[in-house]
């Protein structure tokens, strides 16, 4: 198995990746409900976000994807971004009169990862994970991910730190979603836990 970067000329065959893998995922079906108007909406929202994503130029976004050793052909992906954001410390008052509340952390953050469903449980998603990780060490950045309770073991197994519960849900709407908020801290800062879902806007109730 090889990772590489993705290119535009992968846009379909990760399109075909991603739609076969992801609708059994529970965030995937809290996204887009089963109902007969779905599929296409969820197609043409993949599409967009590919061409976005893919785009020439786009140095904000990272897409890799793992090949079949015989065909070449992609098989997994992985989209990630590379993000700066800002810690919220624990702060004395006078460290808070002078807005010392906050510090910056660069991060590679894991968005979506999806292996086809032919060739899971065989280390794509391993792999690709670990090269995200590879880039993100070289850069002195810590790498996030949010996931299912499912993927909680997944991550644990990389040595993502558990960050707490996120619950996302559409103002308005009853139906909701327990996420796992998790992350790998960079060689030289601190693992520090709790103000994780501060960094990425998810300490209290999210939306999407």
């Amino acid at each position: 198995m090889t990772v590489r970067k993705a290119t535009q000329a992968d846009l379909p065959a990760v399109q075909v990746i991603i739609t076969k893998a992801l609708p059994a995922d529970y965030q995937w079906k809290y996204c887009f409900p089963a109902r007969s108007s779905v599929k296409h909406d969820s197609s043409m929202y993949v599409q967009r976000a590919l061409e976005q994503t893919l785009a020439p130029g786009n140095t904000d976004w990272l897409v890799c994807v793992t090949e079949d050793p015989g065909s070449r052909k992609p098989v997994g992906v992985a989209s990630w971004s590379w993000t700066d954001a800002r810690i919220q410390e624990d702060v004395d008052d006078n460290a808070a009169s002078q807005g010392l509340t906050a510090r910056p952390l660069q991060q590679l953050h894991l968005h979506a990862i999806a292996i086809h469903p032919e060739y899971q449980r065989l280390g794509h998603a391993k792999l690709l994970c670990q090269h995200g990780i590879h880039l993100a060490k070289e850069k002195g950045f810590a790498v996030s991910a949010v996931t299912s309770p499912s993927g909680y073991i997944f991550f644990s197994g990389l040595g993502f730190a558990d960050c707490g519960h996120v619950v996302v849900q559409v103002p308005g709407e009853k139906e909701e979603i327990g996420l796992k908020a998790m992350i790998l801290a960079a060689p030289q800062q601190e693992k520090r836990r709790g103000s994780f879902l501060d960094m990425i806007g998810l300490a209290e109730a999210t939306t999407i």
